[in-house]
């Protein structure tokens, strides 16, 4: 996150509590399982503030969920999101504000990377009604890789690393983990870039096993050369992991 100014995004307190609620109940993703928080999304990306973020730090969810929905029905995605999340938590009910879902697949439409992580989370571990689909995940991780969006760079090569993508290529699997590990080297202060910079979850090594000195060499070449859509960012060297 952003410092010195202080954020009205969900404190370390109030993540804190989402993520035991998450790893209790099995909705979207564990760490221990080798991918990344959705519900933690928001804190990562460091979005803007919009009305409702106040209201939820200060541990008012149905407040925020308000104030979410009447930003969401005026086309706002990040509220969007964050009202999916608030629903996809139990932090209010969906009998009131609707499918978590919906929502993340509103803001997915409207290009928003974390809406689209969402929905391949949800696609990956088959929650929220919602079939186990590894295509269907792949699609919604791609969207937002594409965009630059390191959670789903990540999440997309795990599905890479433990063979659930056909035809396997584990070249393009390398190179999205690199891609991620580059993006969560340039925001160490962010949630759970050391996550993906010391590759806890093992993608990297599991792919780099299964290629060749040339293929490791395309792969790095790849990811240096490579830049998220609609960027006029400059290749960027590869640093070796911590």
């Amino acid at each position: 996150m952003r410092v010195p100014t202080p954020s009205p995004r969900p404190d370390a307190q109030v993540l804190r509590r989402l993520f035991r609620r998450k790893t209790t109940d099995g909705n979207f993703v564990r760490p221990g399982r080798g991918t990344l928080l959705a519900l933690l999304s928001f804190a990562l990306a460091g979005c803007g503030v919009i009305p409702g973020d106040a209201a939820l730090q200060l541990g008012s969810p149905e407040r925020a969920a308000k104030l979410y929905l009447s930003e969401a029905n005026q086309g706002n995605a990040e509220a969007a999101v964050r009202l999916g999340t608030l629903i996809a938590n139990r932090e209010v009910s969906a009998a009131n504000y609707g499918s978590a879902i919906d929502w993340f697949k509103k803001a997915c439409e409207s290009g928003n990377p974390e809406g689209c992580h969402n929905l391949g989370v949800a696609y990956e571990y088959g929650t929220h009604c919602l079939p186990k689909d590894y295509a269907e995940a792949r699609a919604y991780y791609l969207k937002a890789a594409i965009a630059g969006y390191m959670p789903s760079q990540y999440n997309l090569a795990g599905l890479y690393a433990n063979n659930h993508v056909s035809p396997a290529n584990d070249l393009e699997g390398l190179k999205w983990v690199l891609l991620a590990q580059m993006s969560a080297g340039r925001h160490q202060t962010r949630t759970l870039s050391h996550w993906v910079t010391q590759d806890l979850a093992g993608y990297r090594s599991r792919l780099e096993m299964r290629l060749s000195d040339a293929q490791l060499r395309e792969a790095r070449i790849l990811a240096e050369g490579w830049k998220a859509a609609g960027t006029k960012a400059k290749p960027t060297k590869l640093q070796p992991p911590a």
